[in-house]
């Protein structure tokens, strides 16, 4: 138990109030600061977003036109409809999908068996394996790229989905372990 709940206890117990702490007067401006450190930043996130939505509802030359409007006008819902019918919009979502569930579904399997076996069963070697894993941890992607794209070349996955969902039935890399 802290000196504050022993104190609370026995302020309750005394049927008293106990005293808060009053902000000083550099608690206040370091409150103030931060308050306004974080609306300022949390404005500039907000910003990209907003012209996002903005650039959206606008034709094409409004887009670049200078200096920037804001708030278009006339507003362009049909933006929105066309984006809609000029790609298979639809055909692209259940790609995604069927892609995102199977690698769910993949990394999920995979890193559990490998993460239940660094962490529970006692093996021979146990630590190498260990520790090559944790080295893989420290290899950038870039150096991988290339090896991974002859690799893929060489078994004819390239152009389907095989790379993406594949090598995630086995173990997945590092990462998903940990």
């Amino acid at each position: 138990m802290s000196t504050f709940d022993q104190a609370a206890g026995e302020a309750i117990a005394r049927n008293q109030t106990i005293k808060k702490r009053t902000p000083r007067g550099g608690d206040r401006v370091w409150n103030t600061l931060s308050i306004v450190t974080l609306v300022v930043m949390a404005f500039i996130m907000v910003m990209p977003f907003v012209w996002l939505v903005s650039s959206s509802l606008k034709s094409q030359i409004q887009i670049f036109s200078y200096p920037p409007q804001w708030i278009p006008d006339p507003i362009h819902w049909d933006n929105f409809s066309r984006a809609l019918t000029i790609k298979p919009f639809g055909l692209y979502v259940v790609n995604t999908l069927k892609i995102v569930i199977l690698n769910v579904v993949a990394v999920v399997f995979s890193s559990s068996f490998v993460a239940y076996g660094f962490a529970r069963i006692k093996f021979w070697g146990r630590d190498f394996w260990f520790g090559i894993v944790l080295a893989t941890l420290f290899l950038p992607y870039a150096i991988l790229i290339v090896p991974q794209f002859i690799i893929f070349t060489r078994l004819g996955w390239v152009d389907t989905i095989l790379p993406l969902t594949v090598p995630l039935f086995f173990g997945g890399g590092a990462f998903n372990i940990f």
